[in-house]
């Protein structure tokens, strides 16, 4: 029997996406063991620099090594610094951080669509600079040299479990949905398989906020009064209910090969 294109299309895509958690898992190791030590350079190097910086970003969270040195007296100054992509904090214009931007000409200046509006031309003109206060964005809370790299190391460690976890379970969709290509589909392996991945979705919750308990970081604790809204460590209620309908829809399937098997020996 000719595999049907649909088959087969499920599992080239389980396949493609096991290899991109490979590869996620290679690049968290490269980051975390080679790009992360060096993330510092050594000072000599930096000798004729006048500032220097460096990011690594993971799980949301970016780790940004900065270095500034003071030309008249040749002194250096470094920070290392967290800045948690899930929180905002709102900044007073008294106290926000201002920058020089160009000012935009709105009556020279004019943008036009096209294809659809999928496409979109601009044509700006400028008309001298302006000064523009940041009032909403990240912080970056400062840490020692120490505390930086063992919250790389730990968020890179639990990228890794994690990726390891979704391998395993798209590993056993891969095998349930190989098994629509043979005539024997439904039997006790496929059950097993679907509720394997049931199992591993309702189970991911639990672990992801038991993790987040047990390796709490309060990003927010230096600024926490101008805190706008925080991702936090919100549970995945989402993977939980999704993974009980899956269960469900196992529970079905193996009553449903229950049944045929008291019709094949009946018959």
């Amino acid at each position: 029997m000719k595999t049907p294109i649909k088959v087969r299309l499920l599992t080239w895509i389980t396949t493609a996406i096991m290899v991109l958690l490979v590869i996620g898992m290679v690049s968290t190791l490269f980051a975390s063991l080679w790009f992360a030590p060096r993330m510092v350079p050594d000072r000599d190097s930096m000798s004729g620099m006048a500032s220097y910086n460096t990011s690594l970003s993971i799980l949301g969270n970016t780790y940004t090594y900065l270095l500034e040195r003071d030309s008249p007296n040749g002194s250096a100054t470094e920070g290392f610094y967290l800045l948690n992509g899930d929180d905002l904090f709102r900044f007073m214009p008294s106290d926000s951080v201002r920058y020089r931007s160009n000012a935009i000409d709105m009556e020279n200046s004019h943008s036009s669509s096209f294809a659809f509006g999928l496409a979109r031309k601009q044509s700006l003109n400028y008309d001298g600079q302006m000064t523009v206060p940041i009032l909403i964005g990240h912080t970056g809370i400062p840490l020692d040299r120490t505390s930086f790299f063992r919250h790389i190391q730990t968020e890179s460690f639990y990228r890794i479990l994690m990726l390891i976890y979704l391998f395993v379970m798209v590993w056993y969709l891969r095998k349930f949905v190989k098994k629509l290509q043979n005539a024997d589909f439904f039997t006790d392996e496929n059950v097993r398989n679907l509720k394997v991945v049931a199992f591993l979705l309702i189970l991911a919750p639990f672990l992801e906020f038991l993790w987040s308990r047990i390796t709490a970081i309060d990003y927010t604790a230096p600024v926490q009064t101008n805190l706008l809204s925080s991702g936090g460590t919100d549970f995945m209620f989402e993977a939980l209910f999704f993974g009980l309908i899956l269960w469900v829809v196992a529970w079905c399937f193996g009553y449903g090969v229950s049944m045929q098997k008291e019709q094949e020996l009946t018959i």
